[in-house]
């Protein structure tokens, strides 16, 4: 595992982010990674296949972090656009 992808999961815990792994690729939209905001909880959703050591991943996974800082908050759950092949 590289220094990059151990500090995008110590941000990703630092801001009390849920991290999950889930078959995206399946989904209707090809999608290899997912943020929600869910009132005051975000989550991030990477597909399952993703090779945590390989640079597409540390990719992705940057994509959704961004969207925590960039998205705007609500209290409604909000899907924002995903990371897709």
């Amino acid at each position: 595992m590289d220094n990059k992808t151990e500090h995008l999961w110590r941000l990703i815990d630092s801001e009390n982010i849920d991290l999950f792994y889930y078959p995206l690729r399946n989904t209707p939209e090809k999608a290899l990674g997912l943020y929600i905001r869910d009132g005051l909880k975000s989550i991030i959703i990477i597909d399952e296949e993703l090779d945590e050591n390989n640079v597409e991943y540390r990719c992705v996974l940057a994509h959704e972090v961004g969207h925590h800082f960039t998205a705007p908050r609500t209290n409604l759950l909000t899907a924002h656009t995903c990371y897709a092949v």
